[in-house]
């Protein structure tokens, strides 16, 4: 049975906002790169910020010419608060097998990280080596973003039961994230709940009244500050013997002068700091590999050191540690270890389809966002709405790191995109796109 759905239009404002807000936030990344409280020397920075400037444009026009694809098909529609539901009972589950089968997991460890954060950070969950259960981990995280996101986007069509299912999933989420003294899984839950959010409150699915309104300010700000508090606290606490805020990279500590400190309150700025630190000095790991040759493809294993140590360990195919960017920089430069630092997307991107290819990837991303935002705002699609909020996030994260590099990480932020597009294909198979007629819908 084909739905027909009205032609109407999304504000500009609106069908702009999610790729201003990446904007914004990668420009400000960069201004934090160039002039935060830690002093980068390059050997070429105009080729760093040229390549910026290239990435940047391509997610820019990807983004626009997604966001105004005319759309043409028969979404499920009426099914996205059952589906939420499904999603829900499944996450709730898959969380329990985990919690049982590690023995409470980096929950049970809440305590000790209040009070000695560096020994629940080294004996949490995210400092174990790879086991079954990270496997088994691939097949059901999928489920857990479902229901993070498609609870959010649905709650107002959720009985109060599927809303404290939500509310458990989140809790055991952000309990088990300080348990292990980590600040990761908190930024990931985020992200993708502010986006979910966004998604509902401007497709209609949520109304909020003036109460609403002022409640929802007020969590986001209590929040970004508890966050602040908690970074703090790790920060200062996690390694006690050693100086957290020396910059291997830079070789030295902060500009005491920084202006940042004039306008940060004193209390947040070991927080300030720290933060500075981890959105910026990707950007010289980019410039250094900018300089390094390319060494020929990772065939699209080179961009995850989980797919990289599995060929290797499956197919005994070590050159592929080779041919990976990050890996090189963490083995020739700075210390020798997978994961103590960063080097954005762009450079493990680059290990399977060079730098140039990398620009063309970014573009693709673009597009997927700007189409699953209006998919999300005006069919309701569930799986849009997903698929949004893990593009949201892998842009989020291009300043720091590649969202793929672990197992769950591919089955959600890839698996979970390219579900979408698999199921909404047959709609459009066959169709004119852009056709003048009822079911068309353009922005």
């Amino acid at each position: 049975m084909e739905v027909r759905v009205p032609m109407r239009s999304v504000p500009r404002w609106v069908a702009m906002l999610p790729i201003w807000v990446a904007m914004a936030w990668l420009l400000g990344t960069i201004l934090v790169f160039a002039a935060g409280p830690y002093d980068y020397q390059l050997n070429n920075p105009i080729q760093l910020y040229v390549y910026l400037g290239a990435v940047h444009l391509a997610l820019y026009v990807g983004y626009i010419l997604g966001s105004r694809i005319r759309i043409r098909y028969r979404p499920p529609t009426g099914h996205g608060p059952a589906i939420a539901r499904v999603a829900l009972g499944l996450g709730l589950l898959a969380s329990a097998v985990g919690l049982v089968y590690t023995g409470g997991g980096d929950l049970g460890r809440l305590g000790l990280a209040l009070r000695q954060p560096e020994l629940a950070y080294y004996a949490g969950r995210t400092k174990e080596g790879i086991t079954a259960f990270n496997y088994v981990e691939m097949l059901t995280a999928p489920f857990g973003a479902l229901a993070i996101t498609l609870g959010i986007f649905h709650w107002s069509a959720l009985t109060r039961g599927y809303r404290l299912a939500v509310c458990s999933l989140a809790a055991i989420t952000l309990v088990s994230a300080v348990g292990a003294a980590v600040r990761g899984p908190l930024v990931q839950f985020g992200v993708l709940s502010a986006a979910a959010l966004a998604a509902a409150v401007l497709s209609g699915e949520l109304k909020l009244g003036r109460r609403g309104r002022l409640l929802l300010v007020s969590s986001a700000l209590a929040s970004v500050m508890a966050f602040a508090e908690y970074t703090a606290f790790i920060t200062e606490n996690r390694a006690p013997n050693v100086d957290m805020l020396y910059n291997p990279i830079t070789g030295e500590r902060p500009k005491p002068d920084h202006y940042g400190y004039a306008i940060v309150p004193e209390e947040w700025h070991l927080a300030y700091t720290s933060a500075a630190f981890y959105v910026s000095h990707g950007y010289a790991r980019l410039a250094r590999a900018l300089e390094m040759p390319f060494l020929g493809s990772g065939l699209g294993m080179g961009n995850s050191p989980f797919l990289i140590r599995n060929a290797v360990r499956v197919i005994g195919w070590s050159e592929l540690e080779e041919r990976s960017y990050g890996l090189r920089l963490d083995k020739e430069f700075f210390t020798g270890e997978f994961g103590i630092l960063w080097s954005t997307i762009y450079t493990w991107m680059a290990s399977d389809v060079t730098f140039p290819g990398t620009v063309l990837v970014v573009f693709v991303i673009g597009v997927g966002l700007g189409l699953s935002w209006v998919e999300a705002l005006l069919l309701r699609a569930p799986l849009a709405v997903v698929a949004f909020c893990c593009l949201a996030f892998i842009v989020f994260s291009f300043p720091m790191n590649n969202p793929l590099q672990d197992g769950p990480g591919i089955t959600v932020f890839l698996g979970l995109p390219i579900a979408w597009l698999v199921a909404r294909r047959p709609h459009t198979r066959g169709l004119e796109v852009g056709a003048r007629d009822p079911t068309v819908i353009s922005v």
